[in-house]
């Protein structure tokens, strides 16, 4: 879709850890969240995590919730 439609910017919170990774996780999906030694690969990985869990909802036939506000957070971009 060349002009946009059908894509969606899911706000990701980045956070360094004791171990000197970054985590993220999408404030609408329990339990995403992964590691990563900087932050463009956490945003990388976090945008295969959020595929994967739109994927899970849809195959199991949950809903899956609308992306939140980003209020100024990364995001990520993902088709619907």
């Amino acid at each position: 879709m060349a002009d946009g439609a059908g894509l969606e910017a899911w706000p990701v919170t980045l956070e360094p850890a004791d171990e000197g990774w970054i985590y993220r996780q999408f404030s609408r999906h329990a339990g995403g969240w992964s590691q990563a030694d900087d932050r463009g690969e956490a945003l990388r990985q976090a945008e295969d995590l959020l595929e994967e869990m739109i994927l899970g909802a849809m195959a199991h036939n949950e809903d899956v919730p609308l992306p939140s506000v980003a209020a100024g957070r990364p995001v990520c971009i993902c088709r619907r």
